[in-house]
């Protein structure tokens, strides 16, 4: 049997919450960020191992989920002085599972790719279909260079 991947999870609102507990529960080594230490304290309570940076969490994982607000989000723990990219190796694997938009999409994909850091987006299953999409230009985007 091979071991898990440590996996990392930034954003622990409503969506990303449920998906780090399904990871919890399915065995993997996790570690969690949040702005916000009341989303922190229920994975706390559960022996998960919290970070107090993205940087800090890069350290701790081989493969990173996000789920946070919106573009500016993102970029700031990506790309932040505290970001994962000040942390993340080539063996990083960074997975964004918000929508956003197709410029942010490509300046984040670049700036992982010049740090060696595979980057994944996955389009967000809770959003309903254009036309009520609120970034209707948004579409998934597997590994680099995002177009």
């Amino acid at each position: 049997m091979t071991e898990k991947e440590r996996i990392g999870f930034i954003g622990l609102g409503n969506m990303g919450s449920r998906m780090a507990g399904r990871l919890l529960g399915a065995g993997y080594a996790l570690a969690v960020y949040d702005t916000d230490a009341e989303k922190v304290r229920p994975f706390e309570q559960q022996a998960v191992r919290t970070a107090g940076t993205p940087q800090e969490l890069a350290g701790m994982a081989d493969v990173i989920f996000c789920s946070v607000p919106d573009d500016a989000a993102l970029r700031e723990v990506v790309t932040g002085l505290s970001g994962v990219l000040a942390a993340s190796g080539p063996a990083a694997f960074f997975v964004n599972v918000i929508t956003v938009s197709p410029a942010t999409s490509r300046d984040l994909a670049k700036a992982a790719q010049a740090r060696g850091v595979s980057m994944i987006e996955c389009e967000n299953p809770f959003l309903p279909p254009a036309p009520e999409n609120p970034h209707p230009g948004a579409r998934i985007a597997v590994g680099l260079p995002c177009v």
